[in-house]
């Protein structure tokens, strides 16, 4: 079927922190007294994250297994906003093999469907790594629970223009020898004022064209549950990019059902 993809700002209109919403009510989000100030240390000097002018924490936007996201801005007039995730302290392991990894790879990939990286930053005394990114009013996962919430079923052309963009990204990562491993709503940010799709969190990541073994040697325990393709349930190290599509074509139904296809 052939359909004309609209146009993002006409297909994505959702909530989230731009509209007003304050991230840190967030269920499940807690806060981290130590892990804020060693951000705004971090942060208080600067090139384009705010040097000189200092930043402040507006709000956390969601919390992971590696780390937490916040929502931080620049102060003074037409301060930029921008997001930052705080990888958590590895106290004897020292900086988080996750945020290493992402480190690598988001300096490398350019994608308009791909979450831009900033800069990075390290507080030495926490062993605490923090990235900043483009900033995004919310994410997919947001805006299915929204709907969900309200009975509501999201708009067709909304799926069409979520689902093209995302398979553009996984296009270009693809092409790029990356494997994402971890494609799920809460990793797809969303753009409340133009209506972009960006493919974020490369914790769990893999490059595979130095070394065709590279999957084959990997471990299976990738991607979340309900999103894992079926030869990643069946126990197999042996797999390929196909999982990144599978994970997405259970993305698409859940956009649709409002709920996990497979749960």
């Amino acid at each position: 079927v052939v359909f004309k993809v609209p146009r993002p700002r006409q297909a994505l209109k959702m909530g989230g922190v731009a509209a007003g919403r304050d991230p840190k009510k967030l269920p499940g989000v807690q806060d981290d007294p130590s892990c804020e100030e060693a951000l705004l240390r971090s942060f208080g000097g600067g090139g384009e994250s705010g040097r000189g002018l200092g930043c402040e924490v507006i709000g956390k936007l969601g919390e992971g297994s590696e780390g937490v996201v916040y929502v931080v801005q620049e102060r003074g007039e037409g301060g930029k906003r921008f997001a930052v995730k705080a990888f958590k302290a590895r106290n004897k392991q020292g900086v988080s093999t996750a945020a290493v990894r992402e480190v690598k790879l988001l300096r490398e990939l350019k994608h308009d469907n791909v979450v831009r990286l900033r800069s990075v930053h390290v507080a030495k005394p926490e062993r605490r790594v923090f990235l900043s990114y483009e900033c995004c009013s919310t994410d997919l996962q947001q805006l299915i629970r929204r709907h969900h919430a309200n009975r509501d079923p999201i708009p067709e052309y909304t799926v069409k223009s979520a689902l093209w963009q995302l398979l553009r990204a996984l296009d270009y990562l693809h092409s790029s020898w990356v494997v994402h491993r971890d494609v799920k709503p809460e990793n797809v940010l969303v753009d409340r004022e133009t209506g972009a799709c960006k493919i974020a969190d490369f914790g769990c990541a893999k490059v595979f064209r130095n070394d065709p073994r590279a999957l084959r040697q990997s471990t299976g325990a990738v991607v979340t549950l309900w999103y894992r393709a079926p030869e990643l349930l069946l126990g197999c190290s042996d797999y390929s990019p196909a999982i990144d599509v599978w994970a997405l074509g259970c993305v698409f139904a859940e956009m649709l059902r409002l709920r996990p296809l497979f749960h």
